[in-house]
């Protein structure tokens, strides 16, 4: 799968993403089934780019690899709102924070 191809369901994982974040804000029932499903492409399309990588540089597989491990922090996050606790903010946040991080390493 090329980065092109991918980049619609990136899209659409993050978008759900969001709206399943902002239902459970909202304390709507249905927002952890969402927001696993938009966790669930995310985590897929991460370690597709893993084994895309498999070429290039170090570099860009060892970004590739921790990328994929902290898409990881996405599927606690959808554990926490499906048990009911607060903690899943905590592990959205450090998803944020390593995603924009790797956004300044990669070229």
């Amino acid at each position: 799968m090329t980065i092109k191809s991918s980049q619609p369901l990136l899209v659409s994982g993050g978008l759900l993403t969001v709206v399943g974040a902002v239902g459970q804000f909202l304390t709507q029932s249905w927002s952890p089934y969402i927001f696993g499903g938009g966790a669930t492409i995310v985590i897929v399309l991460q370690g597709l780019q893993i084994s895309s990588n498999t070429g290039s540089d170090n570099r860009q597989v060892r970004l590739a690899k921790i990328a994929f491990l902290s898409s990881l922090l996405l599927a606690a996050s959808t554990y926490f709102m499906v048990i009911g606790s607060n903690s899943w903010v905590v592990a959205l946040l450090a998803y944020s924070t390593t995603t924009i991080f790797l956004s300044f390493r990669s070229r």
